[in-house]
């Protein structure tokens, strides 16, 4: 659905509509998220959406039950719709993780905001979202085992999300970080330092050029106090 009361083909979105998104949210990719998608965020998803937005770099170790998943989701989604012609691309080590863990939370918000957000969620293994009936401007999700998908991609703006990095082949990690040296690209490394060698346990024991972001389960607003609704106290340990 457009804007100014134009439509775009098939649920696609129009250039104008993201362009306004920029215009509104380029900087600021959390209120995106509060205001297009209705959330609210914990302290800890704020700061990582807001370093993706103002890092080329970020590596974020976080424990588990902290929401990562969801909170790369809220990354993936407001930075795609708040830069026109942008793609953003997802991986894990097993395709089975890319397709049950992180686009599993993409599918489902955007199928609760599709009138607003258009695009249309593509492919036999629902890891790609397309926002042009060209496929030049979406998201979609790799599996590290097909080391082919990282090569050929271009476009004015790239982001690039790694969820359990520490697992992922440490050829096509260099390759990925190499990927996102390029101008306008970013990448978001999540995981655990489960090995003592790669990018990801790089990035904390080496940071320069790198946003490190730890969070602990104890970090959680069931242990701080910070104030949240019930609903996303109950997501989080």
């Amino acid at each position: 659905h457009g804007v100014g009361g134009r439509r775009a083909p098939r649920g696609y979105m129009l250039a104008e509509q993201a362009q306004d998104y920029g215009r509104m949210y380029g900087n600021n990719p959390s209120a995106w998220c509060r205001d297009i998608l209705g959330v609210h965020l914990i302290s800890y998803q704020d700061r990582v959406i807001t370093s993706v937005s103002q890092n080329r770099q970020t590596a974020w170790r976080s424990g588990h039950g902290v929401g990562k998943s969801r909170t790369a989701a809220y990354c993936a989604l407001s930075f795609l719709y708040t830069h026109p012609m942008s793609i953003v691309a997802t991986t894990a080590p097993t395709g089975r993780q890319v397709r049950n863990i992180l686009w599993r939370e993409i599918r489902g918000m955007h199928a609760q905001h599709v009138k607003k957000l258009g695009g249309e969620v593509g492919d036999p293994n629902l890891t790609e979202l397309w926002l042009d009936d060209q496929h030049e401007w979406g998201a979609f999700g790799f599996s590290t085992n097909d080391p082919d998908q990282v090569q050929g991609i271009h476009a004015p703006y790239i982001l690039i999300v790694v969820d359990e990095a520490p697992g992922v082949d440490l050829a096509i990690m260099e390759a990925l970080v190499t990927l996102a040296s390029n101008k306008n690209a970013h990448i978001l490394l999540i995981g655990n330092p489960t090995s003592l060698h790669g990018p990801f346990y790089n990035a904390f024991s080496n940071p320069e050029g790198w946003a490190t972001i730890h969070t602990s389960c104890f970090d959680s607003p069931n242990f701080t106090g910070e104030p949240c609704p019930q609903q996303v106290l109950g997501r989080v340990v």
